[in-house]
């Protein structure tokens, strides 16, 4: 059971990888944002030259409806360059958000994450999967419990697993 679960999770980050790859390509050609803004806070993902840029404002009083929406283009794209912190593609920053005669009545963050640090963060599921049972196939070791399988070659004692015709 728990290797049949470990199999989906890395199925399921590989397909993953695969979605951010495809994303991190299709963002040097377009540029778009998704955002949801409901009564005190706001928050937008955009997608720009190999960054996801996540935008976070929140207020004390409520001053936007409830809602989804997509832009072909950001309208804060020159936000995405932050001033506080930049290393490497990663980015952050945070500011007041002045509303009425500049008093300050809530937060701004910014994050910036670039697409090649997503792209191995869901790779590493999957080498970490396959590089043990690389080892296990060629030492004819059970590839879901790491069983020796030299003196029983038919069947893993350990957890009963019937090895393929390959091993």
């Amino acid at each position: 059971m728990r290797c049949r679960l470990l199999n989906l999770l890395t199925v399921l980050s590989l397909l993953l990888c695969v979605a951010v790859v495809a994303l991190w390509v299709r963002s040097y050609w377009v540029r778009e944002q998704v955002e949801h803004a409901d009564g005190s806070r706001y928050m937008g993902v955009a997608s720009r030259k190999g960054q996801v840029g996540v935008r976070v404002i929140t207020v004390s009083a409520p001053i936007w409806a409830e809602r989804w929406d997509w832009k072909p283009t950001p309208a804060w794209e020159e936000i995405m360059a932050p001033r506080r912190w930049q290393f490497a593609g990663f980015g952050f920053d945070d500011n007041p958000v002045r509303l009425a005669r500049g008093v300050v009545t809530g937060t701004e963050a910014i994050y910036l994450v670039p697409y090649w640090a997503l792209a191995l963060f869901t790779a590493l599921p999957p080498g970490l999967w396959w590089l043990p049972r690389r080892r296990r196939q060629r030492a004819d070791i059970c590839l879901c419990c790491g069983y020796d399988l030299r003196a029983t070659p038919r069947r893993c004692p350990e957890c009963g697993t019937v090895p393929n015709a390959s091993n």
